[in-house]
């Protein structure tokens, strides 16, 4: 997995661009997001899109611990709760974990990658 931000709008937001290609795991998933703070609900937000067709609107409260969690607002309450999370193992190397939840309560992995810092 490879993920590069760039620091844009006056250095306010961050644009994310993620590429995962590892076979095994099915089509390679590459997604872009533009994430900054909201002042007005007192936490980060990131929109989103990717090669897939899908797009999101998720929301954070930040590092807690070792995890930053986003949890991505659903367009209708039939559809399945999403969430992702950058676990933090060392100061260079970070878990991603996408899950789902059809009640909020009982998670089921979906993907998981593994980044290491570039110098």
């Amino acid at each position: 997995m490879t993920v590069s931000i760039e620091k844009v709008v006056q250095e306010r937001w961050r644009l994310e661009h993620l590429i995962e290609n590892n076979p095994a795991k099915g089509p390679p998933l590459e997604s872009m997001g533009l994430v900054g703070w909201d002042k007005a609900s007192s936490c980060f937000v990131r929109f989103g899109g990717n090669n897939l067709g899908s797009s999101s609107l998720a929301y954070s409260p930040g590092w807690e611990g070792d995890r930053f969690i986003w949890t991505i607002k659903r367009a209708a309450a039939a559809d399945p709760l999403v969430r992702w999370m950058y676990i933090r193992s060392t100061a260079t190397r970070m878990e991603v974990i996408w899950e789902r939840s059809t009640d909020g309560a009982a998670w089921v992995r979906t993907r998981q990658a593994e980044c290491t810092k570039v110098p």
